[in-house]
């Protein structure tokens, strides 16, 4: 399977964030949001990823759109 396809697959074609595989490894969503929190607070505007393009600019809030999908769910959980 080429990499393009691997990663059109996995949700991560050219897209800042979390893959669909990277998600099935949370276990403690509550834990990881905690996390996720925390790095927000830290003053960023970069990211140098080991994979893929270096995020120069608004990396905080490319940050905080790639993990929306993570306060969407908590606000759903029972």
């Amino acid at each position: 399977v080429s990499e393009k396809l691997f990663l059109r697959l996995n949700g991560a074609y050219r897209r800042f964030g979390p893959t669909r595989i990277f998600k099935t490894f949370i276990k403690d969503r509550n834990a990881f949001k905690a996390s996720i929190d925390h790095i927000l607070q830290w003053d960023f505007d970069s990211i140098i990823l080991s994979h893929g393009e270096v995020v120069y600019r608004g990396g905080k809030d490319q940050f905080r759109e790639a993990f929306e999908w993570l306060y969407s769910a908590a606000k759903n959980d029972p």
